[in-house]
């Protein structure tokens, strides 16, 4: 799994008001992480997914919302 959000200093993402991610493989790493930078997380209700085509086949998909300074 890629992420370009996890080596992202808490300063970096301090930056935005807002964040929305579609998550492809859970939720809870992204959540701590935005936590941890201040952030207010809200996310979907996780769906499971198989996609024979993809790297990692077994996929939980949905969506991530932040607010900073809540």
């Amino acid at each position: 799994m890629r992420s370009y959000l996890y080596p992202q200093h808490n300063d970096t993402l301090k930056k935005f008001k807002r964040i929305q991610i579609e998550y492809h493989h859970g939720y809870e790493k992204l959540k701590d992480k935005l936590e941890d930078a201040g952030f207010t997380v809200t996310y979907t209700e996780t769906v499971k997914v198989f996609d024979k085509d993809a790297i990692e086949h077994n996929m939980s998909i949905g969506y991530i919302y932040a607010k900073s300074g809540v």
